[in-house]
């Protein structure tokens, strides 16, 4: 009862205030998570496997390969902001990451260049951005 004669009084701002939890809220649910990314990867790997080396991009096999490599070290952590998430390069891998927090205090610099791909709204930034004509390598016409 309190809720509906607060939002009869100020129509328009109920609407700004529901409008936004409820863009928030998709955003949020619409975050990729470390499964989507791996997907994601190997996905991208198959299609550039199935086209001859000649012709691949090579930015874009480098960026593939370097997060799957780092994937199968175990060297490749997640983190979800709720409506962002991050992929980034660890130093330790998976077995020694508990032990490395309470060592290692690296700075906010260092943790910016470590960022492998940024997810929102259930696309991987950087690696959209990698595959991006992977069939057509700029080199082979120069």
């Amino acid at each position: 009862a309190v809720v509906s004669t607060q939002s009869t009084g100020k129509p328009v701002k109920t609407s700004v205030y529901t409008t936004v939890a409820l863009t928030a809220g998709t955003i949020t649910y619409l975050a990729p998570s470390e499964m989507d990314f791996k997907t994601s990867s190997l996905q991208h790997h198959h299609r550039l496997i199935l086209i001859s080396e000649r012709i691949r991009k090579k930015q874009a096999e480098q960026f593939i390969d370097t997060t799957r490599k780092l994937d199968r070290e175990g060297r490749l952590g997640y983190l979800s902001l709720g409506v962002v998430s991050l992929m980034y390069e660890s130093y330790l891998d998976a077995d020694t990451r508990e032990f490395g927090k309470v060592f290692m205090k690296p700075r906010l610099a260092e943790y910016l260049d470590r960022i492998v791909d940024v997810g929102f709204l259930g696309e991987w930034y950087y690696m959209s951005r990698a595959m991006v004509d992977y069939d057509v390598n700029e080199e082979e016409f120069t």
